[in-house]
């Protein structure tokens, strides 16, 4: 396993405008959920604290910290005299989440309505035009994160922007060891034209509607493929 150099870059600004020096902690904790989430790290999978500090550069307390953040977000599960793996995805992971999306992402779909900017739609349109097969699978996963996120951040509420981004990450996950299908694709980009439609046109309730299909349809999919990934 080669070694990964974490490049201690500047991250948001910090006290009177200075900028804010991002931790090994913070580093080793974006390395580390990113590789869990793109399932490099795969659902079950043991990690050593010793092969992540040799291949990220770090002394041991890094990891760990990351690590119990990792824990607190149920992506990892620590298990004394035993060590650490990746959590696994389960079925009723897959129905919680999409609770969770069923209810939070329609109403945020609702609130954004009114706020998101034309351009900002023209943007997410443009994310859709002229696709041609073979569509990339991960390229798809990247707009569709994009798609979700985005109308997030226009709902003026940032405790359900949270939520649903990390209902999101963890959706991720299953959705990343489905890359190898081509389950669903198409339908699903055809199903993010009418939730734009209905932003441009102002009209929340019709958004909200077609987004909880949407979502509907999402889960019923993802659990289709967790338990073929499984079986």
């Amino acid at each position: 396993m080669g070694k990964v150099i974490l490049n201690m870059g500047y991250g948001p600004q910090g006290a009177k405008g200075a900028p804010k020096r991002q931790s090994l902690k913070d580093k080793a904790y974006a390395y580390l959920k990113e590789k869990i989430i793109k399932c490099e790290f795969a659902p079950g999978m043991p990690l050593s604290e010793r092969d992540l500090m040799e291949e990220l550069g770090v002394s041991r307390t890094p990891i760990r910290d990351a690590i119990n953040l990792l824990e607190q977000e149920n992506l990892v599960r620590v298990y004394p005299q035993r060590g650490i793996f990746v959590e696994h995805i389960t079925v009723k992971d897959i129905q919680d989440i999409f609770m969770v999306r069923k209810v939070v992402e329609p109403l945020v779909t609702k609130l954004a309505t009114l706020r998101i900017p034309d351009d900002v739609l023209e943007e997410l349109d443009l994310l859709y035009q002229n696709l041609q097969p073979p569509i990339d699978p991960e390229k798809h996963m990247e707009n569709d994160r994009r798609f979700h996120t985005t109308i997030a951040q226009f709902c003026d509420n940032r405790y359900l922007e949270q939520i649903l981004v990390d209902a999101y990450d963890r959706n991720s996950r299953v959705r990343y060891l489905s890359l190898r299908s081509n389950i669903r694709l198409k339908e699903a980009i055809e199903e993010h034209k009418p939730i734009i439609k209905h932003l441009r046109n102002r009209e929340a309730e019709a958004a909200g509607e077609a987004m909880l299909l949407h979502i509907i349809k999402a889960g019923q999919v993802a659990e289709e493929l967790l338990k073929l990934e499984y079986d």
